[in-house]
């Protein structure tokens, strides 16, 4: 097994990674939102990239649109991007469309893959579990914050990776070292993150420990190609 670390979708070459198995992360809060809402009951998801598209998808079919731009909910929108708003009361049984600044955009560009997997902090043990019985090459392709570095994203890479076994690149090791330097306080490393300093500036700090809650749901989505929705299988209990 291979394990690359992609620290942007601006890193993402098709040429080197077309074919492997990606893992989208966007701790703060694409994916993590995601997770959420499947583990709670939502049917799939389709993720776009532009409001105007979310638009016309719902015009089409009773869906829930949610996403953001600069953090805030999309005027118009059902939802926002809190995983806290994802509760079973409002997403059981429904179709989810979501847009946001990054993590919609690095899912987008993560399906020149052949598997394309939602990871974040709070599904770590079941993508783990899934990666190693797969055994196939694996890209961790982080969504940054419009094209640079996000720290709690590398961290969230980090935390994957470090529990494979593999030929590891070296942007792979650094978010393990990275994920060791912050595992003992996740929630503090987003409140220091700029993301995680950001959201608290606009009134969404509780959002963090959710986030931070690692290995706490059992759940693996991915993305179907024949249906072009991001569904899930779930473990039991």
């Amino acid at each position: 097994m291979r394990i690359d670390v992609l620290f942007s979708p601006a890193d993402l070459e098709p040429d080197s990674y077309a074919g492997r198995t990606f893992v989208v992360i966007d701790i703060l809060r694409a994916t993590s939102a995601i997770v959420t809402a499947l583990a709670n009951g939502a049917l799939d998801f389709r993720t776009v990239v532009t409001v105007d598209e979310a638009l016309t998808l719902a015009r089409k079919e009773d869906v829930i649109l949610c996403g953001e731009r600069r953090g805030l909910p999309i005027e118009g929108f059902h939802l926002g991007n809190s995983p806290r708003e994802f509760n079973r009361e409002v997403v059981g049984g429904k179709r989810l469309v979501m847009t946001t600044t990054n993590g919609t955009r690095a899912i987008e560009a993560a399906k020149i893959g052949s598997k394309v997997l939602i990871g974040s902090f709070l599904n770590r043990r079941y993508v783990v579990d899934f990666l190693a019985s797969d055994g196939g090459d694996v890209v961790i392709l982080c969504s940054s914050l419009r094209g640079r570095f996000s720290l709690e994203d590398t961290v969230g890479a980090g935390a994957i990776s470090s529990c494979l076994s593999g030929d590891k690149a070296d942007s792979a090791i650094a978010a393990e070292r990275l994920f060791e330097n912050y595992s003992s306080n996740l929630l503090q490393m987003l409140k220091e993150s700029y993301a995680g300093r950001y959201l608290t500036s606009i009134g969404l700090e509780d959002d963090l420990p959710t986030c931070a809650n690692i290995d706490s749901l059992r759940i693996l989505p991915y993305f179907d190609f024949a249906k072009g929705v991001i569904w899930a299988a779930a473990g039991e209990g």
